[in-house]
């Protein structure tokens, strides 16, 4: 596999393991640089104004983040299409349960009750756990190409608290 396809794999999974903590980067930038200061009094309007401009934005950052964030923490499955140097490739990306694991395959089971297999290659990188110390039941996150398991990440296990409130 291509280096830049370790890397979209990779960034996929920081992605959606981090919450969309780092997905701030699609959020709108700030306001552009100020002309240079004629005077000092230019200079303390100009940083005033950036201030005001500023909050506002600050805001809607924060908003997307959270609106990010959310969507990250509810979605099973998702099919990405990634531009390349050699053109374009689809990645898949699903969370759910350990159904199986063995030196050749992965299963897991989606929270909508679909079972998704991906095939191990000696390139299939592990977060979070080892291969051999993933367990049945383990919270996992499996993004493929064509079939093959590029980046496999181990979620923590729920708190007892969300786990609690989670079956009433």
């Amino acid at each position: 596999m291509s280096t830049r396809g370790r890397v979209i794999g990779g960034g996929a999974l920081a992605l959606v393991l981090a919450g969309g903590g780092t997905a701030a980067g699609l959020a709108a930038s700030g306001a552009s640089a100020a002309a240079p200061a004629v005077s000092s009094s230019t200079a303390l309007a100009t940083s005033a104004a950036t201030l005001s401009t500023q909050a506002p934005l600050r805001g809607m950052r924060q908003d997307v983040r959270h609106h990010l964030r959310f969507l990250l923490r509810h979605t099973i499955h998702a099919d990405l299409i990634v531009r390349t140097k050699s053109g374009f490739r689809t990645l898949e990306i699903d969370r759910g349960k350990l159904t199986t694991v063995s030196s050749g395959t992965i299963q897991i089971t989606r929270p909508d009750h679909v079972a998704v297999s991906a095939a191990i290659t000696s390139s299939t990188r592990f977060f979070g756990l080892q291969e051999s110390q993933l367990a049945k039941g383990d919270r996992v996150i499996v993004i493929q190409s064509g079939g093959d398991a590029l980046d496999i990440g181990a979620l923590p296990p729920r708190s007892p608290s969300a786990t609690a409130a989670a079956a009433a």
